[in-house]
């Protein structure tokens, strides 16, 4: 009889133990979207902030470009790192577009900014050069435009459901 109930309670107590490590699976997956929820909401809008005024110097910068690629790369390099700072705050299905404009970034800020030179004339042994030019930097300024209109409709719609939690 206590053979019996020793084995029954054994096997409950491991039921037990299998919910409850299921429940505090979900319990911590709901912590992290928490977290992450109170990170974008509590940071996001100074990054923002900045990246707009980056992409309004970025602008500026474009219409003088022969005169201002030292500038530009400084601005490019400040809004890569606030793009940076951004991703992590981001839920998973917002990552992408903001993942290809830093790489587009980081592609942009690796080679020479301007048109090639007259006469330009690439040295065998030498690492080739590659300038990018005023079309290069347009994309980049268009594609942070798109990158700070969604997040001003994240953040709306963020404050949206916190309104109505």
């Amino acid at each position: 009889m206590i053979g019996y109930l020793g084995s029954w309670s054994s096997i409950i107590g491991l039921i037990i133990s299998f919910i409850t490590l299921v429940f505090a699976f979900f319990i911590n997956r709901k912590v992290k979207k928490i977290k992450k929820r109170v990170m974008f909401n509590t940071r996001i809008t100074p990054l923002l902030k900045d990246l707009k005024s980056y992409t309004r110097n970025i602008n500026q910068l474009y219409q003088d470009f022969g005169e201002n690629t030292n500038e530009l790369k400084v601005e490019m390099a400040k809004c890569r790192v606030q793009l940076e700072s951004v991703v992590p705050k981001l839920q998973n299905e917002h990552k992408g577009e903001f993942k290809s404009l830093i790489l587009f970034l980081n592609n942009i800020q690796k080679y020479k900014l301007g048109n090639k030179p007259e006469g330009f004339k690439q040295i065998w042994y030498r690492k080739k050069t590659v300038f990018k030019t005023h079309e290069d930097i347009w994309e980049l300024y268009v594609m942070l435009i798109a990158c700070v209109n969604k997040l001003d409709n994240l953040i709306s719609a963020s404050k949206k459901t916190t309104l109505n939690l």
